[in-house]
């Protein structure tokens, strides 16, 4: 382990969470991709979370870009290959 930064010597940094480079509360975050993930749309969920729907989009594209880096991580890490 790197006494400087913390981190495993040798092994890639841990991935980000969708909402560690937010602007918004953390609730704020939870509750859009609660209510995206639930089937409700872009615009409802703004009207719902009282955010601008590019705001939503954003996040949406925050936690895929997340989700697709951590499926990789996790792919590649696994046992047989």
């Amino acid at each position: 382990m790197d006494r400087v930064t913390g981190e495993a010597v040798g092994r890639r940094p841990r991935a980000l969470s969708a909402g560690e480079h937010a602007h918004l509360p953390p609730e704020k975050v939870a509750a859009i991709l609660d209510h995206l993930r639930e089937g409700c749309g872009t615009r409802s969920t703004s009207r719902l979370v009282d955010v601008d729907k590019n705001t939503v989009t954003r996040y949406v594209r925050l936690a895929g870009t997340h989700a697709d880096r951590l499926h990789q991580e996790l792919v590649a890490s696994a046992p047989g290959n």
